[in-house]
């Protein structure tokens, strides 16, 4: 079994991708529930619930902040003759955009979130957090250019192993800072992260790294940087806003039970997430062959992760519980319809990755327009009725994305756009 495994990975890039994708996502998102549920005994739910919120923030800085670069890194660097001026260009901007957003962050959140207010009188803690953020943000775009290159594998060594691990010693060590010392581990193993990542862009890849800002480059990938990076940040509103919500409405423990249940949850999105990153990848090489591919991902994540669903649902109070029995009380109808949610996210990620493989620009930013704005009015006008509606706003979002990508994407195959070849290839 193992030796068909190996030779699965060997001959089908796809497979092999997706793979060590999923099995960094999966082994991030499993230590990562380690890492909550450690906190979850050291740390009363006040200071989880407010570390949610900073680890919710330090989500939406890192996306805001990858200026479109995590998605021209795949689609461009397969094919681009100055490798090293893209990714110096896109490191660089992608840092400085963190620091300038991190700094926002600091300056404004607290304003809506109470909890967070005690980051903006302690500055050395301010600076921290920035700093953190601004290599969170690095640490996504190094991950695109591994799987640009069809090297996940290294993503899995560096987060899955070296980022997660740092996070669950770091925990133990920082129990006296409260919500700031949970976020701390996060920042801390980000920056490792980032370290070993250019570490391995040297060697394996002759990259030779340079705080540089190439306009050839810029001009290359500025239209399609600019309708995925705005694609991006909406589809990251919802991911914030929920468990902000959830802490403003209903309090800060709260909000730390719909977090931790979203997490368990991610344990099978990543799934999703790997396969249509795969896809992307796969779809941006030269002579690649659309319409098998996005078959393939399709049965892929339909045949793996649909019985996961239905194993995480059923099992929702026992994983829960695992943090502790208010988890389990509060947060185990929320999981169940998260796990639910598991055919809409499906679709979202699988016709998102066809619309960027397929540069439908236009659609990609009003498919992640919708799933923004239905998620998060859902749930501004429910959440006061109680979490599961968090959980409820969150499938209706990605069923009307994936509804609207789908549509978007039968509509180029009776109508293909002259400069682009047909979806479904003979």
């Amino acid at each position: 079994m193992l030796a068909a495994l190996r030779a699965r990975l060997a001959g089908d890039s796809l497979v092999k991708n997706s793979f060590f994708i999923s099995l960094s996502n999966a082994s991030m998102g499993l230590l990562g529930f380690l890492f909550w549920i450690l906190g979850a005994h050291l740390y009363p739910a006040r200071a989880v619930g407010v570390a949610t919120a900073l680890v919710t923030g330090a989500v939406l800085v890192g996306y805001v902040s990858q200026l479109g670069f995590n998605t021209t890194f795949v689609r461009y660097l397969p094919t681009s003759e100055e490798p090293d001026a893209e990714i110096n260009t896109g490191l660089t901007m992608v840092f400085m955009a963190a620091l300038v957003m991190g700094a926002l962050y600091i300056a404004f959140i607290p304003d809506f979130v109470p909890e967070l207010r005690p980051l903006r009188a302690s500055w050395p803690e301010a600076v921290a957090v920035v700093a953190f953020l601004a290599f969170g943000s690095v640490n996504l775009l190094t991950d695109s250019v591994f799987i640009a290159r069809r090297a996940a594998i290294y993503n899995f060594f560096v987060d899955g192993v070296l980022q997660t691990g740092i996070r669950l010693v770091l925990p133990v060590a920082l129990v006296g800072l409260g919500a700031f010392g949970l976020f701390a581990a996060f920042g801390v193993g980000a920056a490792a992260a980032v370290v070993a990542s250019i570490v391995l862009m040297m060697t394996r890849f002759n990259y030779r790294p340079a705080a540089q800002i190439s306009r050839s480059s810029l001009n290359r990938v500025r239209a399609f940087g600019a309708a995925n990076y705005i694609a991006a940040v909406l589809s990251m509103i919802p991911v914030v806003c929920l468990p902000l919500f959830a802490v403003r409405d209903l309090g800060a423990a709260t909000g730390g039970y719909f977090y931790l249940g979203l997490q368990a949850a991610n344990l099978l999105y990543v799934g999703s997430f790997a396969a249509s990153q795969s896809l992307f990848a796969e779809g941006a090489q030269r002579n690649a062959r659309i319409g098998e591919l996005a078959f393939r991902s399709a049965r892929l994540q339909v045949l793996v992760l649909i019985p996961g669903a239905i194993v995480l649902g059923a099992g929702a109070h026992w994983i829960l519980y695992i943090f502790g029995p208010a988890y389990a009380a509060h947060g185990t109808a929320n999981l169940q319809i998260l796990a639910a949610s598991t055919p809409a996210v499906i679709l979202n990620y699988w016709t998102t990755a066809l619309l960027r493989v397929r540069d439908r620009l236009v659609a990609l930013m009003v498919s992640n327009a919708a799933w923004a704005a239905v998620t998060v009015a859902l749930v501004a006008v429910t959440i006061h009725m109680g979490l599961i509606w968090a959980a409820v706003s969150w499938a209706a979002g990605n069923l009307v994305s994936g509804a609207i990508g789908a549509a978007a994407l039968l509509i180029h195959v009776r109508r293909p756009a002259t400069n682009l070849p047909e979806l479904v290839q003979g």
